[in-house]
């Protein structure tokens, strides 16, 4: 069962790295899906995520797109 073991770090060591590294670049990482194909709940997005996803929206020059996301998604956070 060492083996085993090893294999969960060096998986949950692997995983971790790849969040970091996507949190680098202002990305969220894709979906998880299991191997059934069955998607496992996400947990709400961070405000924080939420400005990301604009913002790249923004440099890559889609008005339409950033402006019905900050509709849907950001409006209200920062309309009262």
């Amino acid at each position: 069962m060492v083996i085993g073991i090893k294999v969960d770090q060096a998986q949950a060591d692997f995983d971790a790295e790849v969040a970091r590294v996507v949190a680098s670049t202002g990305h969220t990482p894709p979906a998880q899906v299991t191997p059934a194909g069955d998607g496992t709940p996400s947990a709400k997005p961070t405000l924080e995520e939420l400005v990301a996803q604009y913002d790249q929206l923004v440099n890559d020059r889609k008005p339409e797109e950033a402006a019905q996301f900050f509709d849907e998604h950001l409006a209200q956070h920062f309309n009262r």
